[in-house]
């Protein structure tokens, strides 16, 4: 099928072709695909998964203890855990979210994907040598063929210190592009799914959190969001073992943001990584001009950035103003646009990567 895409005048492409977008701004409207019910002697066996139609799977009587149920619905896939019993009833423990910019932002297949993201990381530069562990990082979110050689560089970081730092979780911040939000939202799925596999969330520091800070519960928000899915298979890639925490910040206190990243501070095997890209549509000369002052401001802990200078400014706004309370460093890693990775030098997206240490 023929999925339209909207970016400034991007042509339709082939559903299933990698296309990989220099922006944010992208809309897409995957069409859910029914999944075929299957009779219920193929899950009638301990630990079987099978794949389920939600009309069908409400109403079937499961024959056995303990069987992993996942049914199709409204776009996302669903795990239920079937617990037996004299009353045939059943027990939802959390879902699965799919990739959902999957052939879009990075290829749906496997060995594709990996063999991109592999490359990217083998041709990144070495980054610096830091006095001390890093506490954050900032890397870009457009498709990985225009921001992947920025983000790389600070991966590439992220693999050299994982042994020694002993990091266990990534907390995610980034922008929200296609459903409204104020304020600071996450997911309610157990598990966030792409090509290369499951990553685990932190259901533990997602409760926790959410004692202490004004964090809604939207799934809508972040089921179409790519900002912080395009960033999972580069931690599959180098930290698959380590848990995630994917926030989204709309307009929201910089006060609040940081008093969120300081608390998960307080436990060193936690890694903060803020997605933000920098300028959006201008000439290359104009971009390089104005990505630099915004680099400044980000280097100098700068915490007024705007929208018009970085889309994920909300929750980089946080981090520079927690990383100036901490007495942190902030140092760029990488900085190129589009024209420079992929992409045509009329109108360009900035991107950046840094390190706050």
């Amino acid at each position: 099928m023929i999925e339209r895409l909207f970016l400034d005048g991007v042509d339709a492409k082939p559903a299933g072709q990698a296309v990989a977008q220099q922006s944010d701004f992208v809309a897409n409207s995957a069409a859910d695909k029914a999944q075929s019910p299957l009779p219920i002697v193929q899950f009638a066996k301990t630990g079987a998964k099978v794949t389920l139609d939600f009309a069908v799977v409400q109403f079937m009587p499961v024959m056995c203890a303990d069987a992993v149920v996942i049914f199709h619905d409204r776009g996302a896939d669903w795990l239920l855990y079937w617990k037996h019993s004299k009353n045939w009833r059943c027990e939802m423990t959390g879902m699965l979210r799919p990739a959902s910019v999957a052939g879009l932002f990075y290829p749906a297949g496997e060995s594709a994907l990996r063999s991109l993201v592999s490359g990217m990381l083998a041709d990144a530069a070495d980054p610096p040598v830091l006095p001390r562990r890093p506490r954050a990082l900032v890397v870009p979110h457009a498709g990985l063929v225009y921001s992947g050689p920025v983000a790389a560089v600070a991966y590439r970081l992220l693999q050299r210190e994982l042994a020694d730092c002993g990091w266990r979780r990534i907390v995610l911040l980034g922008p929200n592009h296609r459903v409204p939000l104020l304020g600071m939202a996450v997911p309610d799925e157990a598990d966030w799914k792409t090509p290369l596999g499951i990553v685990e969330l932190d259901r533990t520091l997602l409760a926790e959190l959410r004692q202490h800070f004004p964090l809604a519960v939207r799934p809508d928000a972040h089921l179409p969001e790519h900002s912080l899915e395009v960033q999972l298979p580069f931690i599959q890639t180098i930290a698959a073992e380590l848990r995630i925490l994917p926030v989204l910040v709309g307009p929201t206190d910089a006060n609040v943001v940081a008093d969120l990243i300081e608390c998960c501070w307080r436990d060193e095997q936690t890694l903060v990584l803020i997605s933000s890209d920098l300028s959006h549509y201008h000439p290359w000369a104009e971009a390089q001009r104005l990505d630099s002052i915004t680099s400044d401001m980000i280097c100098s802990q700068d915490p007024h950035l705007g929208s018009e200078q970085a889309c994920g400014c909300h929750a980089l706004n946080g981090l520079l103003l927690a990383a100036r309370r901490q007495g942190y460093r902030i140092d760029c890693l990488s900085r190129l646009t589009s024209g420079d990775t992929a992409g045509d030098k009329q109108q360009v997206v900035g991107y950046g990567a840094y390190v706050c240490y």
